[in-house]
C-alpha cells in the first residue's frame, strides 16, 4: 500500500491506496504548518489524522509527503502508528507538477493559504514567492481573502464602494453590523492561526465574483494578476539559462484556482502576452493524487501504466474547474 500526504497551512490530507492506485482510505484534517500554527495543535491534529487514517501496525510499501513546517514530526507519528518500507520526502513543486503533468517537470503556480511559483527539472529548482502573508503571498487564498475583508469593511463604514461581500461577510460568520468591529476583531486576532481564518473567506469573493460583484471580480482578477508577472520573472529567470523555454510547460496547483473563473483567465491573458512561448495546461490532479503517484513512478510503474490506473481509479481527485467556467461545445 502507498500512502500519500499533503500537509499545508489549511488542511491535511492523507490518501491510502493500494499498488494498483485503488483508493483505500481518504482522510482530512486541519492545518499544520509549524510558521502559522502553534506546534502542540499540529502535533494533535497529525495524531489524529493519522490514526483515522492508519490502523496500529498497518504495513506501508511507501509514504510519500509533503509537509510545510513539520515533517520530522509527522514522521516520528507515522512509524509509530506503521511498518514503513520507504518515506519520500517531496516539495510543492514535485508533488504539484507530478499531479498538473505527470511529471516532476515544468512550471507550476501554487495559489493556496500562501503562494509560489516553482521550476523543476532535474536537479534544478527555482522558486519566486513563500514570503507569507506579512511579507508577501501576493495572489493567495490568503491575500484574496484579505482584500476581501477590506472591501467589506470599507463598504461596511461608507467609504468604500458597494458590493456584495459585506452581506457575505455578515452572514458567513454570523456578524451583526451594529457590532461588527467587536465581533470581526475577535474572530480574527483571537484565533489559533488568524492566516487561515482570513483565507477562508476567498471562497466567499470567489462566490460573489460568480454573481457579477465588480468589487469581488476586481479582486480575483488582480490575483490572477499578481501569480502572473511572479511567473514571468521566474521564466525570465530560467530563460537566460534554457536553450528552448518552449519545452516546459506551466501549470496550476491549490484550491485558490478553483474559485471563479476570472482569476484564472487574468493570470492566462498576461501570461500568453507576456509569455507566449510557454503553454499552460490546467492540471489533471489535486496535489494529493501526484503525492501517490510520485511513489508508484519511483516504485517501477511505467508512465503509460501510471496515466491509465490514475485516470481509472483517482477521479474524485481531479482538479476541478471553477463554477463559472465556460461549458465546452457551448
Amino acid at each position: 500500500m502507498f500512502l500519500g500526504i499533503d500537509g499545508g497551512g489549511s488542511r491535511l490530507r492523507l490518501l491510502l491506496v493500494d499498488s494498483d492506485l485503488r483508493v483505500i482510505r481518504s482522510v482530512e484534517g486541519a492545518g499544520v504548518n509549524t510558521n502559522f500554527i502553534p506546534a502542540s495543535e499540529v502535533h494533535r491534529t497529525m495524531e489524529e489524522t493519522v490514526k483515522t487514517c492508519l490502523p496500529e501496525g498497518t504495513e506501508l510499501d511507501g509514504v510519500a509527503m509533503m509537509v510545510l513546517g513539520a515533517a520530522p514530526m509527522l514522521e516520528e507519528i507515522l512509524r509509530k502508528q506503521a511498518v514503513i518500507g520507504r518515506i519520500q520526502s517531496l516539495s510543492e513543486g514535485e508533488m504539484g507538477l507530478m499531479a498538473g503533468l505527470g511529471q516532476p517537470r515544468g512550471f507550476l503556480a501554487l495559489s493556496g493559504t500562501g503562494s509560489d511559483v516553482f521550476f523543476l527539472d532535474g536537479n534544478r529548482r527555482e522558486v519566486i514567492g513563500g514570503w507569507g502573508l506579512l511579507l508577501g503571498d501576493e495572489g493567495s487564498g490568503t491575500d484574496i481573502g484579505q482584500m476581501g475583508l477590506r472591501a467589506a469593511i470599507k463598504a461596511h463604514e461608507g467609504w468604500g464602494e458597494s458590493t456584495l461581500l459585506l452581506e457575505l461577510l455578515l452572514t458567513h460568520w454570523q456578524m451583526h453590523r451594529t457590532d461588527m468591529m467587536r465581533q470581526m476583531c475577535e474572530k480574527v486576532y483571537t484565533a489559533s492561526n488568524p492566516r487561515s481564518v482570513v483565507a477562508s473567506f476567498a471562497r466567499k469573493v470567489a462566490d460573489a465574483a460568480r454573481m457579477g460583484d465588480s468589487a469581488a471580480v476586481s479582486i480575483c482578477r488582480s490575483a490572477g494578476h499578481a501569480m502572473a508577472l511572479q511567473m514571468v520573472a521566474l521564466i525570465e529567470r530560467v530563460s537566460a539559462t534554457v536553450e528552448d523555454i518552449s519545452a516546459y510547460a506551466i501549470t496550476l496547483s491549490g484550491s485558490t484556482w478553483k474559485g471563479s473563473r476570472q482569476m484564472f483567465q487574468s493570470f492566462e491573458s498576461h501570461m500568453n502576452a507576456t509569455c507566449p512561448k510557454v503553454r499552460i495546461c490546467w492540471p489533471a490532479y489535486d496535489p494529493i493524487a501526484g503525492a501517490v503517484a510520485s511513489l508508484a513512478s519511483a516504485c517501477g510503474m511505467n508512465e503509460e501504466t501510471l496515466t491509465r490506473q490514475m485516470s481509472k481509479h483517482l477521479g474524485a481527485f481531479r482538479f476541478e474547474k471553477p463554477e463559472d467556467w465556460p461549458i465546452e461545445g457551448g
